[in-house]
């Protein structure tokens, strides 16, 4: 009886010793959560039909209207105001999603006529799209692992648009 009465103060000393405060959430590393920032200047007029602007971020390019979904959008800034002229930006403060390491095919502004956000294609336009150090129009922005990445600027041009993704 002495030997299952030590065996039971051993077990039960063990799991306190080992245990560190029970269950709870792992704490998030966010050290390597990299930063992005820039600014989106906009020329011209605004269209007087626009009623929301933001800037969005794709992971896979639209090559057809059903890459516009959910599942392919992985950033979406603070809603850009109307009437704008410049709009600086950070990544830290997001309506959805956040920019994680990784590469990414399609960094644009993107405006709708629409007073509410939908994720259908036919509801938006797109009205600047982030160009590369070489000045194409691509889209394309490559995110390292713990960095910063600043002076991501977007121009949008009313006068003139860029090419818009296919439609529905």
């Amino acid at each position: 009886m002495s030997k299952l009465y030590l065996l039971v103060i051993f077990i039960a000393l063990s799991l306190l010793i080992s245990c560190d405060g029970g269950i709870h959430p792992i704490e998030e590393d966010t050290s390597t959560k990299p930063l992005v920032s820039g600014k989106v200047t906009f020329i011209g007029e605004w269209p007087s039909d626009i009623k929301l602007t933001y800037i969005i971020l794709f992971k896979d390019p639209l090559i057809n209207a059903s890459d516009f979904n959910a599942f392919n959008l992985k950033y979406v800034s603070q809603l850009i105001p109307v009437g704008t002229n410049e709009f600086n930006f950070s990544s830290d403060e997001a309506l959805f999603g956040e920019i994680l390491p990784g590469e990414y095919s399609y960094f644009v502004v993107a405006q709708s006529t629409s007073e509410t956000l939908q994720l259908t294609r036919s509801s938006w336009r797109v009205a600047g799209i982030y160009k590369d150090e070489n000045g194409l129009p691509e889209g394309n922005i490559s995110v390292p692992s713990n960095s910063t990445l600043n002076d991501i600027n977007i121009v949008c041009d009313f006068n003139n648009p860029p090419q818009q993704p296919p439609g529905e």
